[in-house]
Order: C-alpha cells, then sequence, then structure tokens
C-alpha cells in the first residue's frame, strides 16, 4: 500500500511540473491613433504556433516558456519583434501604421452576365469573337426556342438566327 501511495505521490508531482503553463496577454494598438487594431498576427518565433487580435485588439497566448519572442504582422503596420515575459500583467504593443505601394489593376465583373442581363434570354454557351459576342441562348425558358445571336458590347443584337433541330 505504502507502495502504490509513493508511485501515486511521484505521478502527481512529476504533471504539476509539465502542467505550468504560463500565459500571455496583451492588446495591440496604432502608435500614431491608439486604436484598437484587430486581426494582428502574432506567432511565437521559430515555431508554427501563433494568434491573431479579436476586434479589441486583445491577444492571448498559453507557453511552456516563461519568455517569448513574438513577431506580429498586419497588412496595413510594419513588422515588429517584441520580447514578452509571462509576468501576468498585460501587455501593450504598438504597432507603426505602413504605406504599401500597390501597382495599378483593372478588377472586371464578368462582361457576359453584365451585358446579357439587358436581353431577355438565357445562355447556354458563348464565344468572343474580336469586340463581339456570339450567344447561343433560349428564350422563355423553352430549350425548344434555342437561337444563336450575334452582339456588342452594349447587348444591341446584331445578327439572330433561330436554330432548328436539323441545324444541330
Amino acid at each position: 500500500m505504502k507502495k502504490i501511495l509513493n508511485i501515486g505521490l511521484i505521478l502527481l508531482i512529476t504533471f504539476s511540473c509539465y502542467a505550468q503553463k504560463n500565459t500571455f496577454k496583451g492588446f495591440v494598438k496604432d502608435a500614431t491613433t491608439l486604436n484598437a487594431i484587430k486581426d494582428v498576427n502574432i506567432n511565437i518565433e521559430g515555431t508554427l504556433t501563433g494568434t491573431t487580435t479579436n476586434d479589441s485588439g486583445f491577444f492571448f497566448l498559453s507557453s511552456d516558456y516563461k519568455k517569448l519572442d513574438l513577431i506580429i504582422t498586419h497588412v496595413s503596420y510594419k513588422k515588429l519583434r517584441y520580447t514578452v515575459s509571462s509576468n501576468n500583467l498585460t501587455t501593450e504593443i504598438q504597432l507603426l501604421p505602413q504605406i504599401n505601394n500597390l501597382k495599378e489593376f483593372t478588377l472586371n465583373s464578368d462582361p457576359i452576365i453584365s451585358i446579357t442581363k439587358k436581353l431577355p434570354v438565357y445562355v447556354i454557351d458563348y464565344l468572343l469573337v474580336e469586340n463581339k459576342i456570339l450567344l447561343l441562348v433560349y428564350q422563355n425558358k423553352k430549350i425548344s426556342d434555342t437561337r444563336l445571336l450575334l452582339i456588342d458590347q452594349q447587348a444591341t443584337i446584331l445578327l439572330e438566327k433561330k436554330i432548328d433541330k436539323a441545324d444541330e
């Protein structure tokens, strides 16, 4: 019985040693406005462990170590390496804004959908021909009323041909 108690005591001490987790918590703010920053990535350097800040800029990490080197990143702010200690105090980290110069780009929606919205047809298939669009369509929800339409970019019908079963 005494032997079982000794083994149990050793196991209890062993588990309590391993259960020592250190907590790291804090807020991330904009250095110029002191406003909270949400969605900031906070990673423990050299590991895959990390977290992100919530809407209030708050983060929380748990680790076996008493001191951590954090890599703090956000698309609109300069990357920061920050060292924290597990003293159960709330850390305030301030990030400097960063201006990102992006190359100019154009965002287009699907031109076929936006052009054919002007026509009362259902598009089966289409083909772009120079600056015109050749459409295979049907009207009035009847697949038997299949047509070929040649339209321009303003949805003006330039040519229309009804397709009979013999033409298929």
